[in-house]
């Protein structure tokens, strides 16, 4: 059974960490990397080889979210087999929606805050989860 790795991608720290405890309780054997950083994440994905879900909030300071998510479309052909992508952000207004899902890689979008019933139903391997939700 292949566990992915997560990745949060967020300026807002406390929101971060609070995604972070919650995907910890659910996949406790899963790797939670939180970057602030879009540089940062952009060098972990050229060198990363494992499994990724990557929670975006496009809506970071002076749209590098959604710089970032273009970027990903730029790479996305190599690193597709490999990323699940979810955007986890502040509600979304109809046309950041339908720009969002004109991305390939993304896979849905999420309100904040990240909770357990809203990871329940993502489309991350089942077997991974804990008890508590069966």
């Amino acid at each position: 059974m292949i566990i992915p790795d997560f990745i949060i991608v967020d300026n807002d720290s406390q929101s971060a960490l609070s995604a972070k405890r919650i995907i910890n309780i659910t996949y406790p054997t899963a790797a939670v990397l939180i970057f602030s950083r879009l540089q940062s994440v952009e060098e972990f994905l050229q060198s990363s080889r494992t499994n990724l879900v990557i929670f975006l909030n496009v809506n970071m300071n002076n749209g590098a979210g959604w710089k970032f998510l273009e970027n990903m479309r730029k790479i996305g052909r190599t690193l597709n087999s490999r990323i699940k992508l979810y955007l986890l952000s502040e509600p979304l207004t109809e046309g950041e929606k339908d720009r969002a899902w004109d991305n390939p890689l993304v896979h849905n979008c999420i309100e904040k805050p990240l909770s357990h019933w809203k990871i329940a139903t993502l489309e991350i391997d089942e077997s991974v989860k804990t008890q508590w939700y069966t």
